[in-house]
């Protein structure tokens, strides 16, 4: 399905390597590739949801950032992103 953007507008401006994993109003964005690792949380989300995300990112060798090295980011949705690093 092309939808008017080319016939894989699904993967646009999405790098090959990154892993999503979705829950209700919660997304972790790994990208190994670019060092890209984070949490973008919806106003909407669940605080289940959101733990369930921490721990799989916990799973994957993540961890959140401290608030001093890098403060969450307010999205123009009003969703939150917070940023994680590698503990592995």
């Amino acid at each position: 399905m092309t939808h008017g953007r080319g016939a894989d507008s699904g993967t646009v401006d999405q790098p090959r390597t990154a892993r999503l994993i979705c829950r209700p109003g919660v997304t972790l964005y790994v990208d190994e590739e670019q060092l890209d690792f984070h949490i973008t949380a919806s106003p909407d989300h669940t605080t289940e949801d959101l733990t369930e995300v921490l721990r799989a990112a916990e799973a994957l060798g993540l961890s959140l950032l401290d608030q001093d090295d890098c403060e969450p980011e307010v999205l123009p949705d009003d969703s939150i992103r917070l940023y994680l690093k590698s503990i592995a």
